[in-house]
């Protein structure tokens, strides 16, 4: 397994840890409190661990292959990410139709879900094009 798939891997893992929390947080505090389990997204930055090129190593961190695929993934992230953004802006604006009735609660849930989105398409994309769990050893 290459160091962006155990990278993707963790993400996704972090990622629906984080909503399950803030799913099951939503009942006792509400929507607008039980955000702060968003703060679980920071474990994030851990995912730096396995991309580190150790000293004395020489082993290759990523080859040619694997910088496509993290482009292409990040391409496709992005891509995604602004057709969500933009279509959860217009939703948002359509609901609260009213000028000046959009809560401003509302704006740092739509930036933190606009960060999993991008991260989680990302994930995924790297996993699909590195093939979701070998059936062979060869990859």
């Amino acid at each position: 397994m290459s160091q962006y798939e155990k990278l993707a891997w963790f993400n996704l893992a972090v990622i629906c840890i984080t909503l399950v929390i803030y799913l099951a947080l939503i009942p006792w505090l509400g929507p607008e409190r039980a955000t702060g389990a968003f703060g679980l997204l920071g474990l994030l930055g851990a995912g730096a661990f396995f991309v580190w090129h150790r000293r004395g190593s020489m082993a290759i961190i990523a080859d040619e292959r694997d910088k496509i695929i993290g482009s292409r993934a990040q391409l496709i992230a992005f891509r995604v990410f602004w057709v969500s953004f933009v279509g959860g802006i217009l939703a948002v604006w359509k609901i609260y139709e009213q000028p000046g009735a959009v809560p401003a609660k509302l704006l740092p849930l739509i930036i933190m879900a606009g960060f999993v989105v991008f991260m989680l398409v990302q994930s995924v994309a790297i996993l699909v094009q590195y093939g979701w769990g070998r059936r062979d050893a060869n990859g």
